[in-house]
């Protein structure tokens, strides 16, 4: 049997719900930021990544945290579905499995691997650099290699080369598949931690707007003085000045946040204003894709600001870098 190789960050399950019909077989309406493009599409083409859940084992198969993976998703749409039916009665069970998922969301995706992988490789070059940074530590090191039988003992250890290669940066650091599942794991279960700590409101729109959008970072950190994360300013999930927002439907959005030891949940219906200046919230930390059934959405910046409609956002946010620094 072949192994599956495209995985979603964001699962099909959820995508679905902003597709025009409402189930996976129908079409999401794709605002392309990055490519400053508009398109159509199903979940299974979007928010995936060759072998992005591949593990490498000596006891597990390949597809192995993918299958689980998805056993989970299939309990996160339940509790979905659940909530969309009765948002005014939300069982505590179904609130507890969608905090894990959102935990999943906001940790595991591309933004965040590549930040951890760049880091990561440039710890490992230092630390290349730290080891052999004169000719002695660097004799040593080659000795060592050598005796291991990872250099050809026939080969004269050339310094200056080396230093020349390291500086340069001659070559691109990569890790295995699955490298940095465990870190992952350990960031979700803190994570999680800090989304139970926060008081939570479901926000519903009313039926004369385009509803809430989702994309292909559906778990928003947010400042609540409006500010744009930055790297002088990033977003800290655990700071009591953030907001979260996560969408759970064209219909309903989740917002928490640190407030009173109440910790009741509760639903409130909001204006077509503030679904608008929710979406923009959305999209300013998303990677690429913004993701509605059509393009019957809203976004507005600010309050005095203009409303953009739809596939207007491609003015609104002009030249896309992408991800804030979240």
């Amino acid at each position: 049997m072949s192994t599956a190789r495209g995985h979603h960050w964001v699962s099909q399950t959820y995508l679905a719900r902003f597709t025009r019909e409402g189930h996976k077989h129908s079409k999401l309406h794709v605002v392309d930021l990055r490519q400053r493009k508009v398109f159509s599409t199903s979940p299974a083409n979007i928010c995936k990544e060759r072998d992005f859940n591949r593990i490498e084992s000596d006891t597990l198969p390949l597809d192995a945290l993918e299958t689980a993976l998805s056993k989970f998703e299939d309990l996160a749409g339940g509790a979905l579905t659940e909530i969309q039916r009765a948002p005014e009665a939300i069982s505590w069970s179904n609130w507890n499995i969608l905090l894990n998922f959102m935990a999943l969301l906001a940790v595991r995706n591309p933004i965040i691997r590549d930040h951890v992988n760049t880091r990561a490789a440039e710890q490992w070059i230092r630390a290349i650099e730290d080891a052999t940074n004169t000719p002695e530590k660097f004799a040593a090191v080659f000795a060592k290699a050598q005796a291991a039988g990872d250099i050809d003992k026939n080969l004269t250890p050339d310094f200056d080369k080396h230093r020349e290669f390291i500086t340069a940066r001659r070559f691109t650091v990569e890790f295995p598949h699955g490298t940095h599942v465990p870190a992952e794991f350990d960031a979700v279960d803190d994570l999680l931690q800090q989304l139970g700590m926060r008081r939570w409101t479901v926000l519903r729109a009313p039926a004369d707007c385009g509803g809430f959008v989702t994309t292909d970072r559906p778990v928003t950190p947010a400042r609540r003085d409006g500010l744009h994360p930055s790297k002088k300013s990033p977003v800290d999930f655990r700071s009591e000045n953030t907001l979260v927002l996560f969408p759970l439907s064209p219909d309903l959005l989740a917002l928490g946040h640190f407030g009173d030891a109440n910790r009741r949940l509760h639903l409130r219906d909001i204006s077509r204003e503030l679904v608008a200046r929710a979406n923009f919230t959305t999209i300013r930390v998303c990677r690429q894709w913004v993701l509605a059934p059509n393009a019957n959405f809203e976004v507005k910046p600010a309050q005095s600001a203009p409303t953009f409609l739809g596939n207007e956002i491609l003015d609104l946010f002009g030249e896309w870098e992408g991800g804030g620094e979240a």
